[in-house]
């Protein structure tokens, strides 16, 4: 008399598709979140200069790749992205905040807070210079309209 052995079965062993995808899912949003905290600890007008430039890529990179414009307005304590939704700007996630002071400064840029900085697919941005200050310490954002912005001293 044959005894048989029940196989498992296939879809038994292992995970799912959906678990890994899950999983995967929420280890990416986790990295996301300590990723941000950590960029946006910075020193002072230190600080604000590399999360300016940082925000300058990403909207920059946006907008190339997404074929939409994107964009960012000065706010009193810092920058609020913005995505270009039915030929109104629109906040898209939370104000990045400065730790020190940001001032419009030059001839080619929007002297008011509130005025858009764009970016657009074809890889044009608004003109800009902007003076980050803490303290003593200051330093000067530029971009020309054509290329990623540069921050110096002052």
């Amino acid at each position: 008399m044959k005894t048989s052995v029940p196989r498992s079965r296939r879809h038994d062993a292992g995970f799912t598709l959906i678990e890994v995808l899950v999983v995967v899912a929420a280890l990416s949003i986790l990295t996301a979140t300590v990723g941000l905290s950590v960029s946006t600890r910075g020193q002072g007008a230190q600080g604000d200069p590399a999360r300016l430039l940082e925000l300058d890529a990403d909207l920059r990179r946006a907008a190339l790749f997404g074929g939409q414009p994107a964009g960012f307005r000065l706010t009193e304590g810092g920058v609020q992205p913005l995505v270009l939704e039915r030929g109104v700007w629109a906040e898209d996630g939370p104000e990045i905040v400065w730790h020190g002071t940001a001032d419009w400064t030059g001839l080619d840029t929007p002297r008011a807070r509130g005025s858009v900085i764009a970016y657009l697919p074809d890889g044009r941005s608004t003109p800009f210079t902007l003076l980050l200050r803490d303290g003593a310490d200051a330093r000067t954002c530029r971009a020309d309209g054509w290329r990623a912005a540069e921050c110096g001293a002052r």
